[in-house]
């Protein structure tokens, strides 16, 4: 065992459709000494990429930086279009503690961070999340709400000035944020219907700002790749609501709209307790825990 603090880190880069680019931000990624890349993905309609990692603070901040650096060189956000929410090149960049390492300590390095983006790449930055510097700007959807397009709107805002870098929009990579977050499940439902409307309302149900499951963000969307609307859902707390309980919802709202649901997707990793949550709900196990899973003692040996 050791006691090296260890972070998790899930930076989102405004690019989706140009594999070449995902390649090239996970090899710099990869080759930054004790940084470990547990996954990487990317989606055409959202135009988005989804990097994995962990490592110590001190890489990880390496790895952010010389991958936002490489990020600003080849993504141009006044060339990009998608149906997910964003604000820059590098759009948000979530820091979640794992071991020997606290909130407060995360906080501090968010700010490193952003400091380092701001005054090295003239980027502006927010801070969100528990990293957040006022009320208004713990939620990511408000960071977000005018987009790209919006940034220079909502810079020229008193309340609404970076946190770090300069005051107006980076002219190719716009802004972006860097939180500290409980480990988050991105999960989406795809539905079998082009009609966008339905996914929008159950979104609208659901969603926790609107009446809905606590903890739980969430949008309808279209994507014209597959030719069906999405369901795309934030679980910001696991242990408040599980997936089985809106997808239940889900399933059964979008069926009385004579809808069917195609599959889900996750978007990045998910932590072991909500994968028997779910084995627990639909096989009705009355025991269900780590302890009963072979694969969570071979660590221990």
């Amino acid at each position: 065992m050791t006691d090296t603090p260890i972070i998790e880190c899930v930076p989102n880069f405004s690019e989706g459709r140009r594999p070449e680019i995902l390649a090239a931000l996970t090899s710099r990624i990869d080759s930054i000494p004790k940084v470990q890349v547990l996954a990487s993905e990317m989606d055409p309609d959202h135009n988005r990429s989804v990097i994995t990692m962990i490592g110590d603070p001190e890489s990880i901040s390496e790895a952010i930086v010389d991958a936002s650096k490489l990020a600003i060189s080849t993504i141009d956000m006044n060339l990009h279009s998608g149906v997910h929410p964003r604000i820059g090149a590098i759009d948000v960049i979530p820091l979640i503690p794992v071991s020997g390492i606290t909130f407060d300590q995360s906080v501090i390095m968010a700010k490193s961070i952003g400091a380092r983006l701001g005054s090295e790449l003239s980027l502006p930055v927010y801070l969100y999340a528990q990293a957040a510097s006022n009320p208004n700007r713990e939620n990511l959807a408000d960071v977000r709400r005018l987009e790209y397009e919006g940034l220079s709107k909502m810079m020229s805002l008193d309340t609404w000035l970076p946190d770090f870098g300069p005051l107006e929009p980076h002219p190719t990579a716009g802004a972006v944020a860097i939180g500290v977050r409980k480990p988050l499940i991105a999960f989406n439902v795809n539905l079998n219907t082009k009609d966008v409307s339905v996914a929008t309302q159950i979104a609208r149900e659901i969603r926790e700002r609107d009446g809905g499951f606590k903890c739980l963000k969430s949008l309808g969307l279209y994507l014209s790749s597959k030719g069906v609307s999405q369901v795309s859902m934030n679980f910001t707390d696991f242990g408040v609501t599980t997936i089985a309980e809106v997808f239940d919802y889900v399933k059964r709202r979008a069926g009385e709209e004579g809808v069917e649901v195609m599959d889900s997707e996750l978007v990045g990793l998910i932590n072991m307790q909500p994968v028997l949550d779910v084995a627990a709900h639909y096989l009705k196990l009355k025991q269900m825990s780590p302890e009963r899973i072979v694969e969570s003692h071979i660590h221990k040996l």
